[in-house]
């Protein structure tokens, strides 16, 4: 069937035509003649091209957008010269994540992670015999070839190469380990696979479970390490644990080169409910994949034995550290915006199609909007790289002293609460003298939720986006620290000699922390425990004991990435002498009660004017 009219859309990508008749998920269309025009408007046809349907849940249980497998005569440079020249793709349709990025972006942790291979993410258009049916993604498709998962060559016998899989689903050339019973899939060799072969690599996998399982499991001689590559290790469980994949055991790619005894663990496949995108587990912001994940009574039992080296706690805590300290946060941040920018307007088509809000799998959250998916992957991403480094340290058992807080003033902070994702704001979204500061759904054009932390010695000052107004404890003069009577954090006009303006801020574990008015003692506080929009954050009683613990009195501090901008001039300080060299706003408020030097300044120290 021969297309009459190509069908593509005004994107910064390709957009694909496909033309074929499928008829059930296992054949093969044959004869298949497909387009395929890039992000450069250049346009290949391929001629007897063979498509099917592939996936197991993904093909089965969604009805409507199915993925697809592709194969080409000849093998095919599809993607260009910085991918595999292969014969096999596949054609992702990403139905059960409404975000359509979570396989891409994990592509890029893969390779922000140090992983040797990363599958490839191409977005497309498809069109299926004149049909549009949806954004999909082309993906390298899971195989041992130059390209992609290159394993040494050579090796005769038994002494091979072996690309291994844990597969929940149990399919094609597949054992069951003796110990545990966690069913190991043979991709390669595959269809020269021996008998012997077979057995040869069930016996090495049983022996690195008997080795790991037994007693002298933490011997580096006699224990699971001399079966591992500790690098692949490190980096395949630190970025599983990052992307928060349920699916992390009981889909499980590792393999083992020829003439070495030792597994490697990798690549990454198929992450489209990781990111907390699974309503089985619940919100897994703050959860570790090792404790809520699928199939911890097979494949997971692997990993939490592991838990119980020291070696392998040392090594992971390390390794995560390093990620976290390299910015994967904002990497990672960085992608989502520029992957759903990429895919916007086609989004809008596929959604158009299939429905936004249109439950397919086990979705955990439905919105209204593609921006609200978008936001709730950030949201995760942020929460979740926050939670990360104390809940590997408390697996540990290893004590880590919080980290100060330390701000730029050159930058602008939003404050977020633990206990869900609500930022400190301003109700009715005016910033203006005796404002209530509450807390309110995430919404980057909301400027009230932008703060400026001025260093005065050993305190912070909070002040407004615009720089006009202070957040101020409300607590009349002379209220105990202990009281339990509350009062409401304000805006007033900027004045550092205030006690009542000025905060501790105290570090907890896991990137949390307590704001702690210098003026009352009392530590800034969600109201009740609501996370509804425009709930009151209040001063309340400090308790040293709740102040560690209590999630309505803990907050994360999230750098916004802007630099700060007041009135189209940097941060503008200004002296003089009849003022004792005070330093004043551009309104002439007093903000600082002693400056080096007359003149305007930045807060570098530059002065601009004498």
């Amino acid at each position: 069937m021969k297309i009459k009219r190509l069908i593509k859309h005004n994107l910064m990508r390709a957009a694909m035509t496909l033309a074929l008749i499928m008829t059930c998920a296992t054949a093969w269309a044959q004869e298949v003649q497909t387009y395929y025009i890039d992000e450069n408007d250049n346009m290949r046809t391929y001629e007897n091209m063979e498509i099917r349907g592939r996936g197991n849940s993904t093909w089965n249980r969604n009805p409507a957008k199915k993925p697809y497998r592709i194969r080409f005569a000849e093998p095919e440079q599809f993607l260009g010269k910085d991918h595999a020249t292969a014969r096999n793709w596949t054609l992702m349709a990403n139905a059960y994540d409404k975000s359509l990025i979570r396989n891409a972006l994990t592509s890029e942790l893969s390779r922000f992670t140090g992983q040797p291979f990363s599958v490839a993410a191409k977005f497309v258009d498809v069109t299926l015999n004149g049909e549009y049916i949806g954004t999909y993604h082309i993906s390298d498709h899971p195989e041992a070839a130059p390209g992609r998962v290159e394993l040494a060559q050579g090796g005769t016998g038994t002494d091979v190469s072996y690309f291994l899989e844990v597969d929940g689903y149990a399919e094609h050339n597949w054992f069951s380990t003796s110990n545990i019973g966690v069913k190991v899939r043979i991709h390669t060799p595959k269809d020269e696979l021996t008998s012997a072969q077979k057995s040869y690599i069930q016996a090495q996998v049983n022996a690195f479970e008997a080795a790991l399982m037994g007693s002298d499991f933490k011997d580096p001689e006699k224990g699971y390490r001399q079966y591992v590559d500790s690098v692949s290790l490190a980096n395949w469980f630190c970025a599983n644990e990052i992307c928060a994949n349920y699916d992390g055991y009981w889909s499980l790619y590792f393999y083992k080169n020829t003439g070495d005894k030792r597994f490697y663990f990798g690549p990454m496949w198929d992450y489209d409910i990781a990111y907390s995108n699974d309503s089985r587990p619940g919100d897994t912001a703050e959860q570790l994949m090792s404790d809520c994940g699928a199939e911890l009574d097979k494949a997971g039992r692997w990993v939490n034995r592991m838990w119980e080296d020291p070696w392998f706690q040392q090594l992971v805590n390390r390794r995560l550290r390093e990620i976290i300290a390299d910015g994967v946060e904002a990497f990672l941040l960085e992608k989502v915006d520029s992957l759903s920018t990429l895919i916007n307007e086609s989004q809008a088509l596929n959604f158009k199609k299939y429905g936004i809000s249109t439950k397919t799998y086990n979705e955990r959250v439905l919105h209204s909007t593609y921006a609200e998916y978008v936001e709730d992957l950030r949201s995760f991403i942020r929460r979740h790289c926050k939670f990360l480094p104390g809940a590997f340290a408390a697996k540990a058992g290893i004590e880590v002293e919080p980290e100060p807080f330390s701000a730029d003033p050159e930058r602008y902070y939003k404050i977020r609460s633990v206990r869900a994702d609500v930022f400190w704001d301003v109700r009715g979204g005016e910033a203006k003298d005796g404002a209530i500061i509450a807390v309110y759904a995430n919404d980057n054009a909301r400027n009230t939720q932008k703060w400026i932390f001025r260093q005065q010695g050993d305190y912070y000052q909070l002040v407004s986006h615009d720089g006009r107004w202070a957040l101020t404890d409300a607590s009349p003069a002379g209220t105990a620290a202990t009281s339990t009577t509350s009062a409401n954090l304000k805006l007033a006009a900027p004045d550092a000699s205030l006690p009542h303006q000025l905060w501790t801020v105290v570090p907890q574990a896991s990137s949390r922390y307590n704001f702690i008015n210098l003026g009352s003692g009392r530590t800034a506080n969600l109201d009740g425990g609501s996370t509804d929009n425009n709930t009151r954050v209040i001063s309340y009683a400090t308790d040293e004991a709740k102040n560690k613990t209590g999630q309505n009195r803990l907050w994360y501090i999230d750098e916004t990435g802007e630099k700060v901008v007041i009135d189209g001039i940097e941060t503008v300080w200004m002296a003089n002498d009849t003022q004792s060299n005070a330093c004043y706003d551009l309104q002439g408020r007093r903000i600082r009660s002693a400056r080096p030097a007359k003149g305007v300044f930045i807060l570098d120290g530059k002065k601009l004017i004498r």
